[in-house]
């Protein structure tokens, strides 16, 4: 279990769910009809969130890992955008 601070004050979870949409990075039309993904984040088990302290910290580092695939001066270029919707607390 980890505190992690959301709108309404900060509370104890084991995983969070996170409701994202995909967009085109070109056009900005939504992926999918526009229809949302929802994902269970485990915050123990997952090393990209075990630091994290609120519910901003973990929507930067869920969109920057989806949107930043590779280092610039790769020549990559993302081919869609992933912004999250909502981010829930789970006590599971």
């Amino acid at each position: 279990m980890k505190t992690i601070t959301f709108f309404d004050g900060p509370k104890e979870v084991s995983k969070v769910k996170i409701t994202s949409v995909s967009f085109d990075a070109e056009t900005l039309e939504p992926h999918n009809h526009g229809e949302t993904r929802t994902e269970i984040i485990d915050l123990d088990e997952n090393v990209l969130f075990q630091t994290a302290k609120d519910i901003w910290d973990i929507e930067d580092r869920y969109e920057a890992f989806w949107n930043r695939l590779n280092e610039l001066g790769t020549g990559w270029k993302p081919s869609g955008i992933a912004k999250v919707l909502k981010i829930e607390g789970l006590l599971v």
